[in-house]
Formats: structure tokens, C-alpha cells, sequence
């Protein structure tokens, strides 16, 4: 879906502050919820105009605030006025250059500006799969309501010729207006995603409402409770946002599955320069501009492990460029899973989501051994698809611990889903990034990172831990216009859910590993099959396929880097990649843990005490928990030294091997913990068990990681 910057309440009229405020843009689409300033202040244009300058598209919703000493009727014209004079001097510029086209001087456009959208009962088209609505929508009002609510809390008395019934009327007018709406869009295309934007609030749950006035006539004042509104019920209504409240919430209704979100950046702020505000509806494009100025660092796990220390001057590292020569000397150490503050907001903000939307589906995917659609679609919806990817190809833009905190605490969760979006990130999109030529960051980057997603295809029935004695082969086209690939792959993760497919076959048999290449096969492609899923031991949701290649034909174009290198871009994304399943293991420990220690400290008693007090279970528990935070050590030590520019394989081998230890006995024992309650499939302490020993299997198994270890020491120590 697309991405947009929510604001509301900015109440910049008293004092004005129209030209003082600046909202930095995060997202292509800003949408000010209503209550921005007055109308009629000459400021509040100005300050409509210098958004223009920065966003692609401004939506704007009237709330009580605009009308202002004036009417609705007064607001709407000049507000109209302006959208129209916007619309023309963006036609006048795109015409300006063909008429310029034959004078000799080249005259000097004025910045471009972006399109104005008055939201009032405007239904905006945004693609072909997004419908954006929306209208003030004006709550509904009782009869007992009318004096308090009417006009001292909703502000009639600063508008004028607005009555009590002129309220109502407007009420009922957009609550029909959006049902039929949204009837409509679900009638004509059912898979069609719908924005809804309002000022007024549109629900009166508990998570919307501020806690203090839950009884409070201000709850009703505010908001008018749909349940049971096609315009609320629907599937379609993906994302509904609101103002006015003067209280902050992001949640997931549970009947419907829409967000819930309201954005309040109100009095106290009104004066603000330079105030970065939230794009509700992505995680990583909140979290993107801190990646390039954050300086505090937090520690890196969540509840329990999480703890603060004062800000300091040391900057995230970033992964783009790797850097050799690196001088690391002038940085004040810091622990080594201290997180940058994005890092730290990527943790916190991934954990809600995983916690959201993905632990009420984790025992259904697992029994039906498929992954959710729906997860697979909220994961490129909060930019978790394209972590490292450069903004310009539409991901994020974060660095490579970013990466790994996501992985981290999605594992925590559901290790099948942490496993999907690993393998994207770490591998195919990483070489892609890495060794792809402008032409395929072009093709394929912004595919991966907003809608497609990736699998990378070595393994096969023959070549295991010995991958490159591969039998898949590809052979040259006769006209040199591309190839073609014969063979098969195994063991291949995302299979079931992948759009594209990174191949490694092997061009030059006669070189041995020397002629291995990669290439990028599309889904569909004749003469490539996705075959048999395997049933598996544990991380069942994963798909895990074998491929068929019968005369696959493919481009030239599809050619990933150099003929003959593939074996080296093997090996370099998966060291990378093993860091990234460390991270897996690790969430995965941490989340037996805390799963079975709320359980013995807080649920079951034995002898007339929880059975956590014994202190031979306390003992088990620190020695897990010990464990946990020393393989995080690794994982994180072996992050940071690959986002420095430093050799990393040692270390990304030992985080790898014993994190992948450390999850087994750990969920193991977590198991034994809870006793019959760990043993049945209510819970999550048997998955999470069955789920880690894939850790010491794949992306090189132990004794794999063990001979990497040893070889290195080796090398070091001899003389």
C-alpha cells in the first residue's frame, strides 16, 4: 500500500505559527487531518503551498477549526480557489517546457509542486489497487448533548450559520455517503485496499479513547461508534485515520483487521520547527530519517533485556559501502548490542507489529503449513521487504543491524516469518545490491522491495553443505541473446510465496566451481516448475520447494553480475545472510523463554508455590537467559564489525553456531518447564522447540560453521 505521513490538531491560528512550522517529509503523501489553523488567516495557504513544495500529493480533511469566524460555506470556496489555482500553475509547468523549446535562453522553472486534494466526500483514486475516501465526517450528537457537547466542546459558536441540525444533517449525510462508497469499491473489484481519512473519530473502543475521559461526554463528542457500517465492517477499509481527540492510537481492530490510527501533533507543538511526524502506516519509513542523524543508542533486545544509557556521539554504521581501510579509532566504544535510536524504534515497532498481526495467525499457519497472504502483504506494507534497499528503488534505506533487530524480533514471534523476510533481505536482495548492474538494481530492486518476494536458489539433492558441486547447468544461446538453464534445486525457502528466483547454475562445467553463475528467474517462466513442498519437522509456515528447470529460457539481461563469479557471491551474501539467521535463533530463544518464564512465575503452583520460586528452577532460568544474552552478543559484535567494513566470517560462523545451540536447549528446557502445558499445541513453548533445529541445519550446518572456526584459528595461529 502506499505510504503516508499523517498529521492533525496543529492548531497553528493562536499564536500563528504558519510560517514557523516545517513538517520533514518521510513519505510521498502527507494527509492533514483537520484543525491545521483558519482558513481564513492569509498564513494557513502559505503554509498548504510550502507542503506542496515537499510531498507528492497533500490531502486535506476540514475539522472544526478551519471555519473558524467564518462558515463552512466561506471555507470550502477559498479552499477551492486554491485547489484550482494549484491545478493550473502545475498544468502552466508541465506545458512550459514544449513552449520554451525554441528560445535560446532557457527561462528558470519554479519548483514543481505536488497535487492538493480537499478530502470533502472526495473519492481520490491513488492506483489502481488504492481508493482513498474522505470527509470531516462530523460526529453524531444527542439531544442531551446538544448544549455541552454542541458548542463548548465542538466549537459552534466560532462558526457561523451552523446549527445544532446542520451538524446532524452533515452527519448522517457522510455516514451514508461513506457506506455507499465503500459498498461501491467492494461491489466493483472485492481485492480493492480503501484509506479512510477523517477528522471526527469513527470508533469508540477502548484504544482509541483517552483513558481519562471514558465516561466523559468528550468520548461521544468526539466520536461516533460504526461497528456494524458496511464503511467500518468491510475488509476492504484498510487503513482508517483521524484527528480531533487530542489522543494518540495505532491498533488493529479485531473484527475488521482495519488500522486504527490518530496522529496528534497538537498545541503544544504548534510552534515547532523541524518536527518529524509519524507515517502511521509503515514501519520503516518512520524510522528512515533517524537512520541518518541517530546518535543515542538503546540497548538492542526488548522487554526483559531492555535498558537505556545516555546518548552519546557515536553514529549507526551504515552498510552501503563497505569500507576496508575503515579507521574505527576515534569512536567511543560502546556495549556491543547498544542500539542506534532507528535501531532501537525498529525494535519496538516491529515487536507491536509481530505481536499485532502476526501471534494471532502463528498456530493456524503452522497447523495448515502455509503462510498467511495477508502477513506476506503487511510485511512490504511496513517496508520489512526492502530493510537495506536504497530509497530511490522505493525500500527503506536503513543499515544492516536494522535488518537484523527485524529479523530478531519477529522470531520472537513466529520463526517461519522471520525466516521469509531473512532470506529476502539478507540474501536476495543483498545480491542484487551487491553485484547487480544499474540496469538490475533497476529491475529488480523496487519489485523486491515493494511487492515480490525473493528466493535464493543453491542447494541441490547432490550439493548440500558441498553446494558448488551443483548439477544445475545453463549453456549460452546460439544468437547470444541470452540462456538456458537445465536442472534442479532443493531445499529452497520462499518457494511457495516467490516472485523471483536467484539461480546459481553452473555455465562452465569444465572450470569446475569457476564457471558457477548467477542468474534471475521470473515465476511463470515455461519450463520452470515449482514442485514439491516438503512437510516439515518445524518452521512449517516457510515453504520449502524443489525446483524444476526443463530448457528454461532467460535473457541476457538476467544475468546477475559476471559469468563465472556466482560461486563468490554465494559465499559472500551467505556469510551475511548466517549473521541474519543467528538473529533468528536468538529471537527464537528469547521467545520460548519469556514464554515459559510468565508461565512458572506467574501461572502454575506446585506444593503450594509457583514452580518458578524453587530455586532449582531459577537456576535453570538464569543459566538460559545467560546463554541468550551471550549468543546476542555475538550476533550483534558480528553485525557491527560487517556494517564497519571489517572481515566478518569468523565471527558470523561462531554467532551462527551457537546461537543455533542456544535455541535448541533453550526451548527445549522451556518445554520441560511448563510440563504437559509445553508438550500440547495450545501454546508456543513445542513449536518454538521443533522450530529450532532447523537453525543447525541450514544457511551451513554446525560442523560446517565448526570447520570455518577452525580453518580461520588455524590460519592465525600458525606460524
Amino acid at each position: 500500500m502506499a505510504q503516508f505521513q499523517i498529521v492533525s490538531d496543529l492548531h497553528l491560528e493562536t499564536p500563528q505559527a504558519y510560517d514557523l512550522f516545517e513538517i520533514t517529509p518521510i513519505a510521498p503523501y502527507l494527509a492533514l487531518l483537520g484543525d491545521i489553523g483558519n482558513v481564513k488567516d492569509e498564513g494557513y495557504l502559505r503554509f498548504l503551498e510550502a507542503q506542496l513544495l515537499r510531498f507528492q500529493i497533500v490531502f486535506l480533511v476540514l475539522g472544526n477549526h478551519e471555519p473558524f469566524d467564518s462558515s463552512w460555506t466561506t471555507t470550502r470556496d477559498r479552499l477551492q480557489q486554491f485547489a484550482e489555482e494549484i491545478d493550473r500553475r502545475r498544468r502552466q509547468r508541465r506545458r512550459r517546457p514544449s513552449s520554451l523549446a525554441s528560445t535560446s535562453t532557457p527561462s528558470p522553472q519554479a519548483p514543481s509542486l505536488g497535487e492538493f486534494i480537499l478530502l470533502d466526500r472526495t473519492r481520490y483514486r491513488l492506483s489502481p489497487k488504492v481508493t482513498v475516501l474522505g470527509c470531516t465526517f462530523h460526529s453524531r450528537i444527542s439531544e442531551a448533548q446538544e448544549e455541552r457537547v454542541s458548542y463548548a466542546l465542538n466549537d459552534f459558536y466560532y462558526i457561523q450559520d451552523w446549527t445544532v441540525e446542520q451538524h446532524r444533517a452533515a452527519h448522517e449525510a457522510e455516514r451514508a455517503w461513506l457506506n455507499e462508497q465503500v459498498a461501491d469499491i467492494a461491489r466493483s473489484d472485492p481485492h480493492h485496499k480503501i484509506i479512510i481519512f477523517s477528522h471526527h473519530s469513527p470508533t469508540v473502543t477502548a484504544a482509541a479513547v483517552d483513558p481519562r475521559y471514558v465516561d466523559s461526554p468528550i468520548t461521544s463528542a468526539f466520536a461516533t461508534d460504526l461497528a456494524g457500517e458496511p464503511c467500518w465492517e468491510r475488509p476492504q477499509v484498510r487503513l482508517w485515520a483521524f484527528g480531533h481527540t487530542h489522543y494518540n492510537c495505532d491498533f488493529t481492530d479485531d473484527r475488521s483487521g482495519k488500522r486504527i490510527v490518530a496522529n496528534q501533533r497538537g498545541y503544544s507543538f504548534a510552534q515547532s520547527v523541524n518536527l518529524t511526524s509519524l507515517t502511521m502506516t509503515s514501519i520503516s519509513r518512520v524510522l528512515r530519517p533517524l537512520s541518518r542523524t541517530a546518535a543515542s543508542a538503546r540497548l538492542a533486545a526488548r522487554q526483559p533485556l531492555r535498558t537505556r544509557i545516555i546518548p552519546s556521539s557515536t553514529q549507526a554504521f551504515s552498510s552501503t559501502t563497505r569500507r576496508r581501510d575503515v579507521d574505527l579509532s576515534g569512536l567511543t566504544p560502546t556495549p556491543i548490542t547498544f542500539l542506534s535510536e532507528t535501531e532501537s524504534l525498529m525494535a519496538e515497532t516491529v515487536s507491536k507489529f509481530a505481536q499485532e498481526q502476526i501471534s494471532p495467525k502463528v498456530r493456524e499457519m503452522d497447523e495448515m503449513e502455509t503462510m498467511d497472504a495477508a502477513v506476506v502483504e503487511q510485511l512490504f506494507e511496513q517496508g520489512l521487504m526492502g530493510i537495506e534497499v536504497p530509497e530511490e528503488y522505493g525500500g527503506a534505506g536503513m543499515n544492516f543491524t536494522s535488518a537484523i533487530v527485524a529479523i530478531e524480533e519477529l522470531a520472537r514471534v513466529d520463526p517461519s516469518v522471520s525466516v521469509l523476510v531473512d532470506v529476502h533481505n539478507t540474501l536476495v536482495n543483498t545480491a542484487i545490491l551487491k553485484y547487480g548492474d544499474a540496469q538490475a538494481r533497476r529491475t529488480w530492486l523496487p519489485r523486491l522491495a515493494t511487492g515480490t518476494v525473493g528466493s535464493f536458489c543453491l542447494s541441490e539433492p547432490a550439493s548440500g553443505s558441498d553446494a558448488f558441486a551443483l548439477q544445475t547447468k545453463a549453456e549460452k544461446l546460439a544468437d547470444g541473446s541470452g540462456y538456458k538453464l537445465n536442472g534442479s534445486k532443493m531445499w529452497i525457502t520462499n518457494a511457495m510465496e516467490s516472485g523471483i528466483f536467484l539461480v546459481f547454475a553452473n555455465l562452465d562445467p569444465s572450470q569446475g566451481y569457476k564457471g558457477i553463475t548467477a542468474f534471475v528467474v521470473e515465476k511463470g517462466t515455461p519450463g520452470f516448475e515449482i514442485a514439491k513442498k516438503e512437510k516439515k519437522l518445524g518452521i512449517r509456515a516457510s515453504s520449502t520447494c524443489v525446483l524444476n528447470f526443463d530448457d528454461v529460457v532467460i535473457p541476457k539481461s538476467n544475468l546477475l553480475g559476471e559469468e563465472g563469479q556466482g560461486y563468490k557471491y554465494a559465499i559472500s551474501v551467505l556469510n551475511e545472510g548466517r549473521i541474519g539467521i543467528a538473529a533468528q535463533m536468538t529471537g527464537l530463544a528469547l521467545g520460548a523463554w519469556e514464554n515459559a518464564a510468565q508461565y512458572v512465575w506467574n501461572d502454575r503452583r506446585q506444593f503450594g508455590q509457583l514452580i518458578g520460586t524453587f530455586q532449582g528452577m531459577q537456576h535453570q532460568l538464569a543459566q538460559a537467559y545467560t546463554e541468550i544474552a551471550a549468543a546476542r552478543a555475538l550476533v550483534y559484535n558480528a553485525a557491527r564489525k560487517k556494517e564497519a567494513g571489517q572481515d566478518f566470517v569468523h565471527d558470523a560462523a561462531m554467532a551462527k553456531l551457537y546461537a543455533s545451540q542456544v535455541a535448541g536447549r533453550v526451548s527445549s528446557s522451556a518445554v520441560e518447564w511448563m510440563g504437559g502445558m509445553g508438550f500440547v499445541r495450545e501454546g508456543i513453548a513445542e513449536k518454538m522447540f521443533r522450530d529450532s533445529k532447523i537453525g543447525v541445519i541450514y544457511e551451513g550446518t554446525s560442523n560446517i560453521q565448526l570447520q570455518t572456526i577452525a580453518k580461520l584459528l588455524q590460519k592465525q595461529y600458525t606460524r
